[in-house]
């Protein structure tokens, strides 16, 4: 009899002592592979125990914590990095906007001092307005982005495409021999591609576009030098009678501005 209580005994402590150890060890297993899989919702069981299954649930719930601190920081770069992304970019063409441009035009000016040479070119789409007033704002956005999707086309990978605002873009194009060559067969490229017509709705589109070009270091050394002298071709592109280019000559003045 004293034999068989000390079996029972044994029997219920091992019960005991089973249930205490060893039925925590899947639920903390299964803890585990959801805080793996990224499943942090549900606070890990048994951290309120004073022993080794306790000691180890409160290290499993540390890094279920972890874990989502480490989401929350991925989140947080993830925004940071799109509104910068918005800060540099046009958010309807996607192209470069005007804060990259000018901080593009600084870098391009900085590298004068190496022998570099480059063209800034100014354009704007002749009779945009019509459009906008004949088909509707939805219409001159698509135009837009066309437009931005053909010029991209057209350049190098050394080469930069901006949306300055409205129907206005500027071109930063790094020169590897010529200059004046180089300008002028990128811009008969812009003129002629932008020339070709454009759907929407099952309505054809034609615009042309007007372009302006200065060189650095011939036109200036300075970004606004050479912003304003590309301004000056093209206004003289503009009355010359739009859809063409001209590069910036000594001497150009903007006697009126030009009317869309």
């Amino acid at each position: 009899m004293a034999l068989l209580a000390v079996l029972i005994a044994t029997a219920l402590l091992v019960t005991i002592l089973m249930r205490q150890l060893f039925t925590p060890v899947p639920v903390l297993i299964r803890s585990l592979t959801d805080i793996a899989k990224n499943q942090t919702a549900e606070s890990t069981p048994y951290t309120d125990r004073n022993d080794e299954i306790g000691r180890m649930a409160k290290a499993i719930d540390a890094l279920r914590k972890k874990v989502i601190e480490r989401e929350h920081l991925l989140e947080v770069k993830d925004e940071a990095l799109r509104f910068q992304h918005l800060a540099h970019h046009d958010e309807l063409t996607k192209l470069p906007n005007r804060v990259q441009l000018n901080n593009a035009l600084k870098t391009a000016v900085n590298s004068l001092h190496q022998g570099d040479v480059f063209n800034i070119m100014l354009f704007d789409l002749d009779h945009f307005k019509a459009v906008n007033d004949s088909l509707g704002h939805a219409a001159g956005d698509a135009l837009l982005v066309e437009v931005s999707q053909r010029v991209q086309g057209l350049l190098t990978h050394n080469d930069l495409v901006a949306r300055l605002g409205g129907d206005e873009f500027a071109i930063i194009q790094r020169v590897m021999h010529s200059a004046s060559s180089e300008a002028k067969v990128l811009a008969e490229a812009i003129v002629s591609t932008l020339r070709e017509p454009y759907q929407f709705n099952n309505q054809e589109i034609n615009i042309g576009v007007s372009v302006g070009i200065a060189t650095a270091p011939a036109d200036g050394r300075n970004s606004h030098d050479l912003l304003r002298h590309a301004d000056l071709a093209l206004y003289a592109a503009k009355a010359k009678g739009r859809d063409r280019y001209m590069l910036y000559a000594a001497g150009m003045t903007m006697d009126s501005r030009i009317i869309e």
